[in-house]
C-alpha cells in the first residue's frame, strides 16, 4: 500500500526519542498518520502514482510542534506588561485593547 503524503525536508529532527543526529529527510504519512521516517529509500518504498510528494528543500521538520506561539494573555499574568486580554473574543477587540493601550504608554511617557 501507497503513502498519500510523502514530505521530504533538508532534514528531519529526530523522531526517536534517543539524542544523536539525524540523517532522515523523508516522512510517508498514510490515512493520517506517519508510516515511516528515513532517507529515499523511504520515498522509493512508499511513493505510488497518487502519492502527494512535497520538497522543502532547506527546511528542518519537527514533531510535535503544534502550539509552537506565545499566549497573548500571558501579558496579564506575572510575566507580561499588564495588558490583560481576557474576555476578548474578536481580532477587532484584542486590536482595539492593544491601540489603548499603546496610546496609554504614549501618555505616561
Amino acid at each position: 500500500m501507497n503513502a498519500d503524503l510523502i514530505v521530504r525536508a533538508a532534514r528531519i529532527e529526530n523522531f526517536d526519542p534517543t539524542p544523536g543526529p539525524t540523517t532522515d529527510t523523508v516522512v510517508a504519512v498514510q490515512e493520517g498518520r506517519i508510516v515511516a521516517v528515513g532517507g529515499d529509500d523511504v520515498l522509493r518504498h512508499w511513493a505510488g502514482a497518487a502519492t502527494e510528494v512535497l520538497e522543502f528543500p532547506g527546511a528542518t521538520l519537527t514533531p510535535g510542534l503544534t502550539d509552537a506561539h506565545a499566549h497573548p494573555v500571558w501579558g496579564a499574568i506575572e510575566v507580561g506588561s499588564g495588558l490583560d486580554l481576557g474576555g476578548l473574543t474578536t481580532l477587532d477587540a484584542v486590536c482595539s485593547r492593544i491601540e489603548d493601550r499603546i496610546a496609554e504608554q504614549g501618555r505616561e511617557a
